[in-house]
């Protein structure tokens, strides 16, 4: 009789510590989960912040003509194209490497774009935004605006490609986290 009651205690502590094996595991692979989640988004933002700097830098430069607001377009663009490499290695979906691919060569090509409009922002300064430069510069007050118009195209359609990236991630991600929580309260 003793004999069988030690048995039944012995395994009702082995379920015990595998049912508490099992919430734990749970608990911590929520935990990651949830700091991936985090991560992610992180960069994401991280992203979108420098990108929008790097556009701000830009139109500083062209309305104030101050070289440094040059010097943090160019200091911009480095950390933008920086941190679309580290996305690259955060996201491992092949949905969301072909978003980044497209952003990182749709910001490549923006920043290539605007080289002859800096050039000539470089060259006049603040005398672009003078009423006299259209009328003493023709040639470059209609190349400018032409860039300046099609820069601002091509960067809308950046922003919208990261939007589309922030909302698969979100997806992708709430959807783990939905999972996570379904099964912890199984568990």
């Amino acid at each position: 009789m003793l004999s069988k009651i030690k048995v039944k205690l012995i395994f009702l502590f082995v379920i015990l510590c595998v049912g508490f094996g099992i919430i734990g595991f749970d608990t911590i692979k929520m935990g990651s989960d949830a700091k991936g989640v985090a991560v992610r988004f992180q960069a994401l933002q991280r992203l979108e912040a420098d990108v929008l700097t790097c556009m701000m830098d830009l139109r500083g430069f062209q309305l104030l003509g101050n070289p440094k607001m040059l010097e943090h377009y160019e200091q911009s663009y480095q950390k933008s194209s920086q941190t679309i490499d580290k996305l690259a290695t955060i996201f491992l979906s092949k949905v969301n490497q072909e978003k980044i691919a497209a952003i990182k060569k749709n910001f490549e090509e923006w920043h290539t774009m605007n080289v002859p409009r800096v050039k000539i922002l470089a060259q006049y300064g603040k005398g672009v935004n003078d009423p006299t430069f259209e009328q003493y510069h023709p040639a470059e007050h209609a190349t400018l605006n032409t860039l300046t118009q099609e820069s601002a195209v091509h960067f809308d359609t950046l922003v919208e490609q990261l939007q589309s990236l922030t909302k698969s991630v979100e997806k992708t991600n709430f959807a783990r986290l939905d999972t996570d929580e379904w099964v912890n309260k199984i568990a």
